[in-house]
């Protein structure tokens, strides 16, 4: 029942199920952790446990990313980071990874125009899933 009133945006879940390389997904979260877990297995979604990250008080979705980063030896033009906070893809610029606004999360149009006004491009949930979701 719980899970009921946590549901993953339409279209996200076959997108996480399907997939191809999990090697390469990684969710950065201010959500906990156990939650996350109860969110994935009520939806019946299986990702490798290291890369779901969740932030803290003392640890941002930036240092996060920077530590993946390093510890991956991941160039940052090869890593991609969806977020539907305006506010928390500009302080990850400065990383050089790609960024992306979700505009089908939590966010306004005022919040959109801002990403544009920063060169953060704005998804839509088909842009997303045509851009990152397997081929036809």
């Amino acid at each position: 029942r719980w899970a009921q009133l946590n549901p993953l945006y339409a279209g996200m879940r076959d997108f996480l199920q399907q997939f191809p390389d999990k090697k390469q997904l990684y969710i950065i979260t201010t959500k906990k952790l156990v939650f996350v877990h109860k969110i994935l297995d009520a939806n019946q979604i299986q990702l490798i446990n290291d890369h779901i990250r969740d932030t803290s008080e003392h640890v941002t979705k930036r240092q996060i990313i920077e530590n993946i980063l390093e510890d991956r030896k991941i160039r940052p033009e090869q890593f991609v980071f969806v977020d539907d906070q305006v506010d928390t893809l500009i302080k990850v610029q400065p990383t050089k990874v790609q960024v992306i606004l979700a505009a089908w999360g939590y966010n306004t149009e005022v919040q959109q125009e801002k990403a544009r006004q920063h060169s953060i491009p704005v998804y839509t949930l088909e842009d997303f899933l045509q851009a990152f979701g397997e081929s036809d």
